[in-house]
């Protein structure tokens, strides 16, 4: 299986309000579809954070890990499980 050097290479066209700078859809660009994507597939558990870095393209794991950030539900689900 070939591995795509960029996100964008494994996406076979961006939806048609992503392609450009001006959008039907307010705040909707390929940088904040690239990092809603990135966010999507770094939190997946299923998904190791390597394969992750190696899909989206980086040459560096911290460049990949900065989309790993917990969420405030995370945050709370780990409070209660230490008690």
């Amino acid at each position: 299986m070939q591995q795509p050097d960029r996100i964008t290479a494994s996406i076979p066209r961006l939806p048609t309000c992503c392609q450009t700078k001006s959008t039907a859809v307010e705040g909707v660009t390929p940088h904040t579809f690239h990092h809603t994507v990135a966010t999507q597939l770094v939190r997946d558990p299923e998904v190791d954070l390597v394969t992750a870095e190696t899909f989206l393209g980086h040459s560096r794991l911290d460049t990949t890990a900065r989309y790993s950030q917990p969420s405030e539900e995370d945050l709370e689900k780990a409070a209660k499980k230490l008690g």
